[in-house]
């Protein structure tokens, strides 16, 4: 029967601390295992190794596709992403790059009104924006075209 090594057993045990964004954009710290995670997520031992700062890598940028998640390794963006949260490894780093993505990531996924939506989604027709109503620089022609 196979048995773990001490520092195998080690790395299995080990909690690392890791930002939960949800599809709201909010943020909480979750404190899990790489077991932990393995099983929640269905992603390989391997990918979580790759993600695992302390670990040297053959891979220094990588996207993995998993069934059930997707396992970002960039520089200094370390992720994986499923289809209601994104984890972020690593987020206490004081890399700029870091934080800068996550406050992106948050803003990007904040509600917003829907006011706010229609404005950045106008409809469109044929592959160019409606006119507005009310006037504006075509209507001016033309009304000046008519007279």
């Amino acid at each position: 029967m196979y048995t773990r090594s001490g520092q195998e057993a080690k790395l299995y045990s080990l909690a690392r601390k890791w930002l939960l964004v949800d599809t709201q954009g909010r943020s909480s710290v979750l404190e899990a295992s790489k077991l932990e995670m393995q099983r929640e997520l269905g992603v390989p031992f391997r990918d979580l190794m790759i993600l695992d700062p302390n670990m040297p890598t053959a891979y220094p940028s990588s996207i993995f596709i998993r069934p059930r998640a997707i396992v970002v390794n960039l520089e200094h963006i370390k992720m994986i992403v499923v289809s209601s949260y994104a984890l972020l490894l690593n987020t206490e780093s004081p890399e700029p790059h870091t934080r800068r993505f996550v406050e992106l990531l948050q803003q990007q996924l904040a509600p917003r009104s829907q006011a706010d939506y229609h404005e950045q989604h106008r409809q469109v027709t044929d592959g160019y924006p409606q006119p507005r109503r009310g006037g504006g620089a075509a209507a001016t022609t033309a009304a000046a075209a008519a007279a």
